[in-house]
């Protein structure tokens, strides 16, 4: 058995080593491969050890809070895990706990905004998402190559960096473990098993109490914007909406952008804009009458026009300050003003004349994948079960993926599995977090570990594939597969293992 030991890095040159533990408890997640599972923390642990006996210690000098926010290394039964000490705990003159957070706590970042990725890869990715969280050179992340050149267009996107980073790891079927002295490596899934020696006290479960009818997924359908028409979307149409100010007034109103914009061209004021102008950001401006306010006169007479990106970067507000004492054709005050040009003679038709135009993403959010579950009415008076807003789902490909995995979590017996091992082993350790492990002939995939001094408690999801079930049965014929699973109902059926008779 390793020695288990943690070494505190108490400044550039000097550590701390303390061997005295008496107890320990890691909780490592991996993330999820459904885009409607949100499960999955960036990892914590906590080490209770004796207070050293060397009276130069730095603990006993300075006391046991001078580790507090220090950088640890611990080295447990079951593999190494680094971090961070959150708070340091007292107990009694001998004991002491330090409670840490693992070296991607980072990643727990709240308002964070991401711009738009026209053109980039998986792992330039993934490296720019990690900055937005981890400034620390202490800190990175490792990707396989395997995916590191791989593709991609993501949307902007604005809120916690985790939350956003889960979604992106079941948009592309990859993981994020953490490693030793900083890392975070990012891989395929199913490329490694676990083995299932020395586990004991294994249990399955199936649950099917929650059903739906259908479940729903948007599909952004992204694609990348050199000076593209942002504003309005698709073009000028009629139900295109005409921004107006009164006179002397200040307004602030918000538009919805046809995608995530990075940068834009500053829209210009002009007498004249075409209906179907898409090539720059221009805008006219027109009083009561419906007929054209003179560039210099708006300005002039005190009219603002401004306008800012929004941190979600698919929304723009549009600030507008209507200017005074602008007279009409008929000598009266013009009393509003709009963005906008006059369809006809008599100024009574109008149409909007805003356009934007600038770099980032494309993409929709309107149209939305709906799939059936194969569940009946008569069932479930649950309609939709889960409409999954992922923007990284940018292709068809992702989308279906996507309403594959959800569409199983809510057409009933879904199967989890727990287990407990009781010796130290190689089996399981550090880093087998989405491992995947055989259980009776069916695959699970490791989602939660808990390990405390010699014992490991673990919690699975089910991950029988599609083409695993197509392995099991090739070679059978249509009579003998019929056979086997007499009097089995399709959920019966695909509640058991690969082996057909050896399942849960």
């Amino acid at each position: 058995m390793a020695t288990v030991r943690a070494i505190i890095y108490y400044s550039a040159e000097d550590e701390i080593i303390i061997t005295d533990i008496t107890d320990y408890n890691i909780t490592l997640s991996s993330t999820p491969l459904n885009s409607n599972d949100t499960s999955g923390t960036v990892g914590d642990f906590s080490i209770t050890f004796l207070r050293p006996y060397d009276p130069d210690n730095h603990i006993n000098v300075r006391g046991p809070s001078i580790l507090e926010g220090k950088v640890v290394h611990f080295e447990s039964d079951f593999g190494s895990v680094s971090g961070y000490v959150d708070t340091v705990e007292a107990r009694g003159p001998a004991e002491i706990v330090l409670q840490c957070s693992s070296n991607a706590s980072g990643l727990n970042s709240y308002n964070v905004q991401a711009t738009p990725l026209r053109s980039s890869s998986l792992e330039g990715a993934l490296k720019y998402y990690f900055s937005l969280g981890i400034s620390d050179q202490w800190v990175n992340v490792v990707v396989d190559p395997e995916i590191a050149d791989r593709g991609i267009v993501y949307p902007g996107w604005s809120g916690e960096l985790w939350h956003h980073l889960k979604m992106l790891c079941a948009a592309e079927d990859i993981e994020l473990v953490l490693g030793i002295f900083g890392t975070v490596q990012a891989r395929p899934v199913r490329k490694r098993n676990a083995s299932s020696r020395n586990l004991t006290e294994v249990s399955v479960r199936t649950d099917s109490s929650n059903i739906a009818q259908s479940i729903e997924v948007y599909e952004y359908n992204c694609s990348p914007a050199v000076g593209e028409l942002f504003y309005p979307r698709g073009g000028w149409s009629e139900d295109v909406e005409i921004l107006s100010v009164n006179a002397g007034e200040y307004t602030e109103q918000s538009i919805e952008l046809a995608g995530s914009m990075e940068t834009f061209q500053e829209p210009q004021m002009y007498d004249f804009v075409e209906r179907d102008w898409t090539q720059s950001s221009t805008y006219t401006i027109v009083a009561d009458d419906g007929f054209p306010v003179p560039i210099q006169q708006w300005r002039d007479s005190g009219g603002l026009i401004s306008f800012e990106l929004n941190d979600d970067f698919r929304t723009m507000t549009v600030k507008m300050k209507g200017a005074t004492g602008i007279r009409m054709d008929d000598g009266n005050k013009a009393t509003s003003f709009s963005l906008a040009l006059s369809s006809d003679s008599g100024g009574s038709s109008r149409y909007s004349t805003l356009r934007i135009v600038g770099d980032g993403v494309l993409h929709d959010h309107e149209n939305k994948l709906q799939v059936a579950t194969g569940i009946p009415e008569e069932l479930t008076g649950t309609d939709v079960g889960a409409t999954i807003d992922n923007p990284f789902l940018f292709d068809r490909e992702r989308v279906a993926k996507a309403a594959a995995r959800a569409v199983k979590e809510f057409s009933g017996a879904v199967l989890t599995a727990q287990i407990t091992a009781t010796e130290v082993s190689k089996d399981v350790g550090i880093g087998s977090e989405g491992d995947r492990i055989d259980i009776d002939g069916r695959p699970f995939r490791i989602r939660e570990t808990n390990y405390t001094p010699g014992v490991v408690s673990i919690n699975l999801d089910d991950d029988l594939i599609h083409q695993e079930v197509e392995d099991a049965l090739e070679g059978m014929t249509y009579q003998q597969v019929e056979d086997e699973n007499e009097g089995l109902t399709y959920r019966n059926v695909f509640s058991r293992g690969r082996n057909y008779g050896n399942g849960p």
